[in-house]
């Protein structure tokens, strides 16, 4: 194996699955905070009061995390990615 045999779509993919992975945390962070705000408020966000940032910041997180991580697997999987190594 030589070491210039890397192939730029399968470390594209791994970047791309590491960063998905780190906002996946991010949401479950966002998540928990957002849950407990709402348990020391006593209700939902809603009409009343405006949404706090970590209500409105999980579902986009969730959004984030799930398109970068396909994005990653896609890269991972592109034909281009098929035969990094060559024979000599």
């Amino acid at each position: 194996m030589r070491l210039n045999a890397i192939n730029e779509f399968r470390l594209l993919g791994a970047a791309l699955v590491a960063l998905g992975l780190s906002l996946g945390l991010t949401t479950a962070l966002a998540a928990r905070l957002a849950l407990t705000h709402m348990v020391g408020l006593g209700a939902i966000c809603g009409d009343p009061t405006a949404h706090c940032v970590w209500c409105a910041v999980t579902p986009l997180a969730g959004v984030a995390a799930a398109a970068v991580t396909l994005a990653g697997l896609r890269a991972w999987r592109h034909p281009g990615a098929a035969a990094p190594f060559s024979a000599a």
